[in-house]
């Protein structure tokens, strides 16, 4: 028993935790988005950022450890650009920017901590399963 729960733990950790490159196949270990030089909207600078900046493992933990503190806490915090960015911005640029890397940062922390408090409850009802056809067999 304690192996079934023990291989398929592990099982669910590398299947769901690795993200591959569509296009070469090869595993990616953070996923960075390139900053395209000829692109000077504030909304598609702040949502390549809020990708780059934002940490979906912590978020996907505090689902997955956490399941209502953690998604809760994903709707309620609201995370800030990095102030030396806005260094020789208008003020017209700076607030576009912000609004716009609020919406996409929450939107990213949402997401993972979702994804995390679905696996908790994958798994919780996984174990719960494997628990209570135990106890019914002779």
């Amino acid at each position: 028993m304690k192996k079934l729960i023990l291989i398929s733990s592990l099982f669910i950790v590398v299947a769901w935790g690795q993200e591959y490159d569509p296009e070469t196949g090869e595993i990616n270990e953070k996923q960075e988005v390139k900053i395209a030089e000829a692109s000077k909207d504030p909304c598609i600078q702040a949502a390549i950022d809020a990708q780059n900046d934002v940490n979906g493992a912590l978020w996907y933990g505090a689902g997955c450890l956490f399941p209502i503190l953690g998604l809760g806490a994903s709707y309620v915090i609201e995370p800030n650009p990095n102030a030396f960015k806005f260094v020789g911005k208008t003020s017209d640029y700076v607030s576009v920017y912000t609004g716009c890397y609020r919406i996409e940062a929450k939107k990213i922390q949402q997401k993972k901590a979702r994804n995390g408090c679905l696996t908790y409850a994958a798994a919780y009802l996984l174990f719960v399963g494997l628990i209570t056809t135990e106890t019914l067999q002779p």
